[in-house]
């Protein structure tokens, strides 16, 4: 069977058809039942009628007739319905069919190149070719079009990539990291299917439309050439410290806590990131917390042991996963900031001896990690409520500023409209003296006929 997911577009045609459609019966049942009124104004007129009018059984004429008139509108109601319902399921199968053929195409045109393009012999109409080159522990992969630019990305890449081993020092990496950058959707998913081949339709089409997919050391991203390049290295680096990280507490992801990792993984990013253009790590706080403040709702976030598995992980990646990010992020930034950034590797190594996080979060630290939360709260969250009401404010200004400039710019606009009409009315009596003014003089009717008349004799 079939399984059709229908989109919230569709799903808001067909309400709003529907809604149509009631609309109509609902008009057509009123007017009938205008005309049924008016029917029983009419039997409470003739009820005193002789038995004799009466039919067989036992009602009037009129009552008969007034019975056959509510049939005819319920049955005139209900075809209405039915052919609006029909005709809005009409169409939202065929944008179903559409969009699922759109899917398709994204599908098969990956297919259809795939061994040209990752052959790295490109071949065919479609030329396609893969590039590949070897950075501080990761192979760099990106299509022929973005050679430069690959080149760029690779440079400045490595002495990042070399910082974070440095600072994590921990047992290395048993595969090397693969970083795919494609140029299109398309292009991605012919890359994830030639290094998973297993991977479903559903989960392919979800990485082509998040144009981003991650699978165990290969990192895919859709990337334009120069356009973000300081954010996708910073993606790379928070790639790149998140597989270290793996590694310094189990030798795998078998007991990684999600938020701690995630926030860790993120922190190394930036201040990475502040290491090679040089800034100070003060500076990576406050652009932390202007970067992920935002997204981020002090007064809904949940209690951090919800997110240290990683299913409850990924169930909150779905409900909000620009707020979940930024939880993360901040509450590993006031880690390091309440601790030492060398109390991370400390705990995850001593996770790799059998403790529990609990139990490595507080011999690592020496605070319990429920208190850990409440002081985590009282810290960073004031700042972060702070932080959105001024950016609610500022984009309530704002608002409010291009509504007054748009209200001004109409009423200088009427009002040129107005003086332009005016001069008009102005100018035209002034035009009409100036153009009398410009005849020569013309003599008096009666003298006029003075002169005929002295001509005349």
């Amino acid at each position: 069977m079939r399984h059709l997911f229908i989109q919230p577009a569709n799903m808001l045609r067909f309400c709003g058809a529907l809604s149509a459609g009631l609309l109509l019966s609902i008009g057509s049942l009123a007017a009938d039942f205008d005309e049924l009124i008016e029917d029983e104004r009419l039997l409470a007129q003739t009820s005193e009628q002789p038995a004799e009018d009466k039919t067989a059984d036992g009602k009037s004429p009129e009552e008969k007739a007034v019975e056959e008139k509510a049939e005819e509108a319920v049955d005139e109601a209900l075809k209405i319905v039915e052919d609006a319902a029909k005709e809005v399921m009409e169409e939202a199968e065929a944008a179903l069919e559409k969009e699922a053929q759109a899917d398709a195409d994204v599908i098969g045109d990956g297919r259809r190149f795939e061994q040209s393009f990752l052959s790295g012999k490109g071949g065919g109409d479609q030329g396609y070719e893969i590039l590949s080159t070897r950075v501080q522990g990761v192979d760099l992969h990106g299509s022929a079009k973005m050679r430069a630019e690959l080149e760029r990305i690779a440079g400045e890449l490595d002495p990042g990539l070399q910082l974070i081993e440095a600072e994590l020092d921990g047992p290395g990496l048993v595969e090397r990291p693969q970083f795919w950058l494609l140029d299109n959707d398309t292009e991605l998913v012919a890359a994830i299917q030639k290094q998973q081949p297993e991977i479903t339709s559903e989960r392919l089409l979800m990485a082509a439309k998040a144009r981003a997919y991650i699978y165990k050391q290969n990192s895919f991203f859709v990337y334009k050439a120069g356009v973000g390049r300081a954010r996708l290295l910073r993606l790379l680096y928070e790639e790149y410290a998140l597989q270290h990280l793996n590694m310094l507490a189990t030798g795998g992801e078998e007991q990684r806590v999600a938020w701690f990792h995630s926030g860790f993984a993120t922190y190394m990013a930036w201040i990475t990131e502040a290491e090679l253009t040089r800034r100070g790590r003060d500076d990576v706080f406050a652009g932390m917390l202007r970067t992920y403040g935002p997204n981020f709702d002090p007064d809904k976030a949940p209690a951090l042991k919800t997110l240290e598995s990683p299913g409850s992980w990924a169930q909150a990646i779905r409900s909000d996963y620009r707020g979940t990010y930024a939880q993360a992020a901040l509450s590993f930034q006031y880690f390091v900031q309440r601790f030492t950034l060398s109390a991370g590797p400390q705990l995850l190594r001593s996770m790799s001896t059998g403790e529990n996080f609990e139990q490595a979060f507080e011999n690592a630290t020496r605070v319990s990690l429920g208190r850990f939360e409440l002081e985590l709260r009282e810290a960073v969250y004031p700042p972060v409520r702070k932080l959105r009401e001024a950016a609610a404010a500022a984009a309530e200004a704002e608002a409010k500023a291009k509504a007054e400039l748009e209200k001004a710019q109409a009423e200088a606009k009427t009002k040129a409209e107005a003086v332009s009409a005016g001069e008009t009315k102005e100018a035209a009596p002034a035009e009409a003296k100036a153009e009398s003014e410009a005849k020569p003089d013309a003599a008096p009717p009666a003298a006029e006929d003075a002169a005929e008349d002295a001509d005349a004799s």
